[in-house]
């Protein structure tokens, strides 16, 4: 059954640009990685943090929420979720125990979970750095410390908000209590959104074969062997099927490059691509970031390492494009490409073009990708090039330059976009340089132009062999003075040991000013150890800091109002009267404002300056919320209901 919520959860799903706009009723969600099914990486409905109040006196660590293992995925987040036990702001983490949380996203107070789940044995990593001879090692090469600890979860859920379902993949060697010989399962989970209960049909054990003559083949077969492949990128969710896509642990062969497509409804397979089916490698790692949508459904994803030929259907190093809707036997087909014309090079140097992911730029068909080579592509989606001609001859790509310093060793990060008050705008920070902010010059739907000098430099450096900044946005739309971004890196080398991490938040029209950072009180502020390659998660005046320190951390204006406890909605029965009531918390004078409407609406304000509302008896029933504010701030209630008994609600759909 489908369950009937507001519109823009209707086009969270269905649509690929951000569901985060502003002026919208209420907080935006952040339903998967990077925000939006084109990886933007903005938040664009954010109205309570800004250039003004973002400073070490006003920004700070609010609290934390204690985890059972490190934690990989981007948290993600779902406003005015009801529940048992009343309605919250939700958000989500996912660790490599294999348990999902859900805590909620404002109280600091309330430590405890709203719910957790686990999601099996997670697979521990049976040998270190010192041992690096131990036979019979269960996956990747011995001696492998780029994960440490254990595999759990390790990619960004997705969460489908018609549904109220979160979808998971979970990594899991059993039996349980482990014994060996040992077997290793990946799983797609369904979790209901509110409770962590799996929902029927789930899990699915993912599995699948591709005809070919590659790496691991069996009479013209390749089988999928969960032992060989990591799941890291994020799971994308369009048209109705959840994407699951693999690489490999540090390019121990053999593996290959996997997308898994699973029926979002009844979890059923529903199409699978292998990258080489005739050679090897090409695995789809993107530093995390998920397959990319447009509208029309078409996916678009990006390898690295291995053989290219198109001829044989072998796609290393390339930019792909996917076409769910005309399968071929429940494969996938490749309907475009490009393929760098030094790919055998990168290939041989390690130099991954899918280190990263691509960008799609919102209101055109332009899309935007890089890896370790630090050149930046600018492509047509829908006519990507295919195998590049090389200096000097003429193909279609749209425009490439050297944007960074190539570097083996470690991911360049994904860019972000904003469209900003002095207009397009995309950012990165690589390995080894400091953040640049580009401008982007817009004619047409397919075509645009780069300006290659950066129009603005962050001040900090990063040594050379440091994973660059990895990075979010928020602002209020496209309005002055609200757009933020905001950056995470490692102090030093996460390859090889666990480094303390850092925040930072710097203006986003002009990044050479930085506005805070997470070292400036460190007694306060610091961020834990680095989680690598994670992402910021903004919403509704908060910043979610996943960290591999077992906690997830949680800033914010500090001593701005928050909820305590929430008003609820009310059903009365004959000569019952109303009284709404919620308990705020805040620096002192807080004020109190009730509307009528949905939460968010501030037409039709009601009530008096207090904590407390008796509104009149509905015919048949009205919706209201309230607003409590101070100088540092305001926080908006969830939308509540007062009905007659035996009358029938429908929600107020926002528009």
């Amino acid at each position: 059954m489908v369950h009937r919520l507001c519109l823009w959860a209707a086009i969270a799903t269905l649509l690929w640009w951000p569901v985060s706009t502003a002026g919208g009723a209420g907080p935006s969600p952040v339903l998967t990685q990077h925000n939006d099914n084109g990886r933007t990486g903005a938040y664009l409905s954010e109205t309570l943090l800004n250039t003004a109040n973002v400073n070490v006196a006003q920004f700070g660590k609010l609290f934390t929420r204690p985890v059972d293992g490190q934690i990989y995925a981007q948290p993600l987040y779902v406003p005015g979720l009801a529940m048992a036990g009343g309605t919250h702001n939700v958000v989500f983490v996912a660790t490599m125990h294999n348990s999902v949380y859900a805590f909620d996203a404002d109280a600091p107070g309330a430590s405890a979970p709203l719910w957790q789940t686990r999601l099996g044995t997670a697979a521990p990593i049976t040998y270190t750095i010192a041992n690096t001879t131990t036979v019979g090692h269960d996956f990747g090469p011995p001696g492998y410390f780029d994960i440490k600890g254990e595999v759990g979860v390790v990619s960004t859920p997705v969460i489908d908000p018609n549904t109220n379902t979160l979808y998971v993949v979970a990594f899991s060697k059993e039996p349980d209590p482990p014994t060996c010989p040992c077997h290793y399962a990946h799983r797609l989970h369904a979790l209901d959104l509110t409770t962590g209960a799996e929902k029927p049909g789930g899990p699915v054990t993912v599995s699948g074969t591709v005809p070919g003559s590659g790496d691991d083949a069996v009479n013209g077969l390749i089988r999928f062997q969960s032992q060989q492949q990591l799941q890291r990128a994020g799971l994308l969710l369009s048209d109705g099927v959840v994407y699951v896509a693999f690489g490999s642990y540090a390019d121990w062969a053999p593996y290959h490059g996997w997308l898994f497509g699973y029926d979002a409804a009844t979890l059923q397979p529903v199409s699978v691509w292998n990258s080489t089916p005739n050679s090897g490698q090409g695995g789809i790692w993107q530093s995390g970031q998920g397959p990319a949508a447009d509208a029309a459904g078409n996916i678009y994803l990006m390898t690295g390492n291995g053989h290219y030929s198109s001829e044989t259907g072998d796609y290393g190093d390339s930019f792909v494009r996917l076409n769910p809707h005309a399968l071929i036997s429940g494969t996938l087909p490749v309907v475009d490409s490009f393929t760098p014309s030094d790919q055998a090079e990168l290939d041989l140097d390690d130099l991954d073009l899918g280190s990263g992911g691509p960008l799609l730029i919102p209101g055109t068909q332009l899309m935007l990708g890089g890896g370790k080579s630090g050149i930046l592509y600018l492509l047509n989606q829908l006519d990507m090039g295919g195998y590049e001609q090389g200096p000097g001859q003429s193909d279609r790509v749209v425009q490439a330059f050297q944007a960074t310093i190539t570097s083996a060793v470690a991911s360049q990060g994904n860019p972000v976009f904003w469209n900003s008050p002095s207009g397009a705008r995309f950012y990165q920070w690589a390995t080894g340089e400091a953040l640049e902010a580009y401008s982007l010059t817009v004619y047409s739907a397919v075509s645009a132009t780069i300006a290659t000098t950066p129009v603005a430099t962050g001040t900090t450096q990063l040594p050379r062999h440091v994973a660059g900044g990895f990075l979010s946005l928020s602002a209020n739309g496209s309005a002055a003075g609200t757009g933020i971004l905001w950056a995470l890196h490692p102090v030093y080398d996460p390859l090889y040991s666990t480094p303390q991490g850092v925040l930072r938040a710097y203006d986003a029209v002009d990044v050479s000013q930085e506005l805070w950072n997470s070292t400036q009180n460190p007694a306060r502020d610091a961020v834990g150890d680095f989680a690598k390659f994670n992402v910021p998660t903004v919403a509704n005046g908060k910043v979610y800091v996943a960290s591999f320190s077992n906690q997830l951390i949680v800033y914010g204006i500090i001593g701005a109002p928050w909820f305590i406890t929430q008003p609820q909605s009310q059903v009365l029965f004959g000569g019952q009267s109303a009284l709404l009531t919620a308990v705020a918390s805040g620096h002192s004078p807080l004020t109190y404002q009730w509307y009528r409407g949905s939460s968010g609406d501030t037409q039709n304000p009601v009530g008096p300056n207090s904590a407390s509302f008796s509104p009149p008896l509905p015919a048949p029933a009205a919706s209201y919320w309230l607003r409590v504010s101070n100088s540092l701030g305001h926080a908006d209630s969830a939308t509540v209901t007062v009905s007659l008994a035996g009358s029938v609600y429908l929600p107020v759909v926002a528009r």
